[in-house]
């Protein structure tokens, strides 16, 4: 399968770049992997955490929630090199960063940061601790309080 082994080389420059901090130069990566595999699950994500790390929270944010409202079983069909638990998982902070700048969207911050320690479970990675989660959601709520 030409197609999958493209993606997936796609993916991993793309991911070099961004874990550079170049985010401009591994957004087109993100984009041919989903011209080559338009449902895979790891390349959406991939572009949506590039396109926060641009400031380009509209873009990112229906991509993301797009992840969180699939089954993991779908996502695991739409590219079978994924673990849809913990990308959906990881999907749930992105969510809350991208949404925890936006005036008056707190509430909906810290839900998808709860919701993530919710699903926390034995075999399920995340790039976040639970001890960083909590720690970022306490700061989005004193923050809210101050605006």
């Amino acid at each position: 399968m030409e197609n999958s082994r493209d993606h997936t080389a796609l993916i991993k420059r793309g991911l070099k770049l961004h874990e550079a901090r170049r985010y401009s130069a591994a957004l087109p990566y993100f984009d041919r992997a989903l011209k080559h595999a338009p449902d895979c699950p790891v390349a959406a994500f991939n572009r949506a955490n590039t396109l926060h790390m641009l400031g380009r929270n509209k873009i990112a944010y229906p991509i993301l929630r797009e992840l969180i409202g699939v089954k993991p079983e779908e996502l695991r069909r739409r590219c079978p090199d994924s673990s849809p638990r913990s990308l959906q998982l990881d999907t749930l902070m992105l969510l809350f960063f991208v949404v925890s700048d936006v005036k008056g969207a707190c509430a909906e911050a810290i839900a998808y940061g709860t919701q993530h320690l919710r699903r926390r479970r034995r075999g399920v990675q995340s790039v976040w601790s639970s001890r960083q989660v909590r720690a970022e959601i306490e700061a989005v709520r004193r923050n809210c309080k101050t605006r």
